[in-house]
């Protein structure tokens, strides 16, 4: 019994002791469990629509014709053009330098002369080969000659062909007496000279080179991207600018190159001004604006919207996240253009996209800012 007491006691000590403790406990706080907010995010909101591609590159002005005149012929220069100096215009059909006369002037009265003696061997033979055929007839022989010599038929041929022959020689002296006169072939640029007053010239020296003045050509590179955003690049519009000074030309594109480029691979392609202008010289750097066909189904996004893996972010319309890959059709003054492949007639796209983002995340979309 008393180990019975001494145990019940216990008991209730501790019991006691429990009570009191869960009383000392301080009352807990409910916790209360609130959502996460939204992260908000900025969009700007997008229409697909036609846009012409608008390719800005660099070139030089080049002279369409580069030309190198030679002398023709041999002789002493008798006069030379006082214009004939680097930079200086000269006309089509502008005398450049006179070469003497004389001895081209002989030779054409001497093949003249040749000639009216072949003429006169014409006739002679001419008049000997019908005697020789009305003798035959006379005779009364019914078979043909043994030889051609008979009716001088041979001799006939070798008189024609020397007539030919010094009517040639004529035309040939007298191209050489025109060729003592050097002039320019068109509207030019003189270059550079290398004849002199007084210089006795021999067939075949340098003249003079000639540059077309007004005919000039603008050579551009463009790389596959900027070819096929133009499209048809006959149909493009162009213009020339001078950076130094802000002026401008109309232009249009004339003709492919047809090749790339071994160093930089890129397409050449060829630019010539609407309008003849001597303000652009050749050697002279300018901007080519090139303007392409207008292409639809468009967006025109900030180039801000384009990750680095090609894509674009847009917000659906239970304000997740989602992407597509971007099909770049050009770039321009800092946009992107990117084909419509979601086939939407609106989106709003992610302004600048962090790599962190999950498709299907719930986002509070925020409008951009106009600034």
């Amino acid at each position: 019994m008393k180990k019975w007491l001494i145990f019940g006691l216990i008991t209730a000590i501790c019991s006691l002791g429990a009570v009191g403790l869960y009383a000392m406990k301080p009352e807990s706080k409910a916790e209360k469990k609130t959502a996460a907010p939204l992260k908000r995010v900025s969009v700007t909101p997008v229409e697909p629509g036609a846009y012409p591609a608008r390719v800005k590159v660099y070139g030089e002005v080049n002279a369409k014709w580069t030309t190198t005149l030679r002398s023709r012929v041999g002789g002493r220069i008798i006069w030379i053009n006082e214009s004939l100096l680097p930079g200086r215009h000269l006309r089509a059909g502008e005398t450049i330098l006179s070469l003497d006369k004389i001895d081209y002037r002989a030779a054409l009265a001497q093949a003249r002369l040749e000639l009216e003696n072949a003429r006169v061997n014409l006739i002679q033979v001419e008049r000997q080969a019908s005697q020789a055929r009305n003798d035959w007839d006379a005779s009364g022989i019914k078979q043909a000659p043994a030889s051609p010599l008979v009716f001088y038929e041979p001799q006939l041929k070798a008189a024609r062909a020397r007539v030919a022959y010094a009517q040639k020689a004529v035309e040939k002296a007298r191209e050489d007496l025109n060729h003592t006169r050097i002039t320019a072939p068109y509207e030019s640029l003189v270059a550079e000279r290398f004849a002199d007053k007084g210089e006795t010239l021999f067939a075949g020296d340098h003249v003079v080179t000639l540059i077309s003045a007004d005919d000039v050509e603008i050579r551009v590179n463009l790389d596959g991207t900027q070819v096929r955003s133009l499209g048809r690049w006959q149909d493009a519009a162009v213009e020339i600018g001078d950076p130094a000074t802000g002026r401008s030309w109309r232009a249009t594109m004339i003709r492919d190159g047809g090749q790339l480029n071994p160093k930089t691979r890129l397409r050449q392609f060829y630019i010539r001004p609407l309008a003849p202008t001597k303000e652009l010289v050749p050697g002279m750097f300018v901007t080519a604006v090139i303007k392409g066909s207008p292409r639809a189904n468009l967006l025109a996004l900030p180039e801000s919207c384009l990750t680095r893996d090609g894509e674009i972010w847009f917000v659906d319309a239970e304000d997740r996240l989602r992407r597509l890959t971007a099909e770049v059709a050009f770039y321009e003054d800092g946009n992107v253009y990117v084909e419509n492949s979601a086939h939407a007639a609106a989106l709003s796209v992610v302004i600048a996209p962090v790599p962190g983002f999950v498709a299907g995340t719930r986002i509070a979309p925020a409008a951009r800012k106009e600034g």
